[in-house]
């Protein structure tokens, strides 16, 4: 069975370009496109850089916990002082110093970084540390110092709680 060919359709005189068009030009030359000049833009004064705080935060605004943090190893790794302290809820949150801080190592690829990185509920569960246990350690280890295991040798003041020590070991 054959099937019937099918006639080519023609297209209509106007798409071939063969019929006169409708459109009819305007009169004269074409006008070039003006844009149309916007008010100039009131100057904005100069932004204020942003500055990066380069130095570390004075001893005495620490306070005693971040302190002893510092004296002991990292307690994750375990690496030897001195350590960063890591506060559980940062300072500018309202965390205070007291049972809020855990020792931490420092540096890019340090544990103080990585529970940056990754946040301190992810950090306790990545790790199996419970941060707030050991920040009240912290906070008895505080408590129960004796500033003469402390001492700065040349300033002669205890590293923890920062007073001065006499000669003798005690408290001045």
């Amino acid at each position: 069975m054959t099937r019937p060919r099918r006639q080519p359709t023609k297209a209509p005189p106007s798409l071939l370009g063969l019929a006169p068009s409708k459109r009819e030009e305007p009169a004269g030359p074409l006008v070039p496109f003006v844009p149309v000049k916007s008010k100039p833009k009131a100057e904005k004064p100069p932004r204020k850089p942003m500055t990066k705080r380069t130095e570390e935060r004075p001893p005495e605004k620490h306070g005693p916990c971040a302190n002893m943090a510092k004296l002991l190893p990292c307690c994750r790794c375990a690496r030897n002082p001195p350590s960063d302290p890591a506060h559980l809820l940062g300072v500018g949150a309202g965390g205070l110093d007291l049972a809020n801080v855990v020792p931490l190592c420092k540096g890019p690829l340090g544990c103080h970084r990585f529970q940056h990185d990754i946040g301190v509920l992810e950090f306790e569960r990545r790790t199996g540390l419970h941060l707030q246990t050991i920040a009240n350690e912290v906070a008895q280890k505080v408590a129960e110092h004796a500033c003469a295991d402390f001492p700065d040798e040349a300033e002669k003041f205890c590293l923890v709680c920062e007073e001065r020590i006499d000669g003798k070991g005690g408290v001045r």
